[in-house]
């Protein structure tokens, strides 16, 4: 598959919407904190909350490309 970008993607792995998202935010400038509570309801996270499941979503091996 190509993007508009015309990058080759067919090798990338899938992501969800919700991983998707979160990829944009940091692509835009986020910090990984922004871009999770862009991407996830984090409405009853508190910041240590937010701050670690980023870390992890960031480092997870289909979001780390």
């Amino acid at each position: 598959m190509t993007e508009a970008s015309g990058m080759d993607t067919s090798a990338l792995p899938e992501l969800t919407d919700q991983q998707q998202k979160f990829v944009e935010g940091l692509a835009v400038g986020m910090t990984a904190s922004e871009a999770y509570r862009n991407a996830y309801d984090c409405s009853n996270s508190g910041q240590n909350t937010v701050w670690v499941s980023a870390s992890r979503l960031k480092a997870h091996p289909s979001v780390a490309l």
